[in-house]
């Protein structure tokens, strides 16, 4: 992946924000977490478009947003606000992710 990757990277994060089909957004954040194992400097183009997709009402589709965004650490500093929304989840593995993604971003952040 490098350069030519941005493209599909900014497709998959628009996707993900604007697509009306669970499925699709849901697919989109599992696909952008794989993708930031590799490159996750790469896929700080989306983050814009996470921070929508953290209001989705898929449980699934949240903790694989979130998941990604600690991943990419201090880069996803701009998300720690909407982040933090989801420490009272419903569901127990968005909480989770949501603590765990705020602890790397802010601890990548201070480091920076």
């Amino acid at each position: 992946m490098g350069l030519a990757s941005k493209p599909a990277i900014n497709e998959l994060g628009s996707a993900l924000a604007n697509d009306s089909h669970g499925k699709v957004r849901y697919y989109c954040a599992k696909t952008l977490d794989e993708i930031a194992d590799h490159v996750p400097q790469e896929v700080a183009v989306a983050v814009p478009d996470l921070k929508t997709a953290l209001d989705c009402e898929d449980a699934k589709t949240r903790y694989y947003v979130i998941k990604f965004l600690g991943k990419i650490g201090a880069v996803a500093f701009s998300a720690v606000e909407a982040i933090e929304t989801l420490v009272n989840d419903p569901d127990e593995s968005v909480r989770k992710a949501a603590d765990s993604a705020i602890r790397r971003i802010r601890k990548e952040h201070a480091e920076t």
